[in-house]
């Protein structure tokens, strides 16, 4: 009988440790995993402080809902750098041109330049669909429309390309 209590007390205080080490980390809880790292509220918290965002980001600390959205935000970033080192980017033109001429850190100019060769290099608006935009909005501002266009396209193509990079590592949500 006592080996059974020994066994069943055994059993339970490992389910509890494992169930505990699937929601919190450090005693803070996980929202998500990348590739098996947490992404606590902690995490995030020092994401925004460190890029320095807007207050806007800073409330998004606050709910559920926004957690989330910044979850998305930070775990895009960690995706797009991480293309950016598998694929040598810091030795492009474009990075060692803006490291010289631009006060951005280098993150910044890194996913600039994977969004520009990935997502802004890949884009044409033809005249037809800039003729198909005015109609559709009874408007005959030509360079609007071209903008508007542009701005619609490199959004299908920025998703489009954050949705392959997603599928390539292991993504959890808590």
């Amino acid at each position: 009988m006592k080996k059974i209590t020994v066994f069943i007390t055994m059993i339970l205080s490992i389910s509890i440790v494992v169930f505990a080490a699937t929601k919190s980390y450090g005693n803070k809880d996980i929202i998500a995993k990348l590739d098996g790292q947490p992404i606590t509220k902690e995490v995030l918290k020092q994401y925004v402080k460190d890029l320095n965002l807007p207050k806007q980001y800073k409330k998004m600390l606050k709910n559920e809902k926004g957690l989330k959205k910044l979850t998305d935000f930070y775990i895009s970033r960690k995706l797009l750098l991480d293309y950016a080192e598998k694929n040598n980017f810091k030795d492009s033109h474009f990075v060692k041109q803006h490291m010289m001429s631009e006060n951005q850190s280098e993150e910044s100019i890194l996913i600039s330049a994977v969004l520009s060769k990935e997502v802004n290099d890949k884009i044409t608006v033809l005249p037809e669909e800039i003729d198909a935009r005015l109609k559709e909005t009874h408007s005959q501002d030509r360079k609007n429309a071209y903008f508007e266009l542009m701005s619609l396209k490199r959004q299908k193509k920025f998703n489009e390309f954050i949705a392959k990079l997603k599928k390539e590592h292991k993504i959890e949500y808590y």
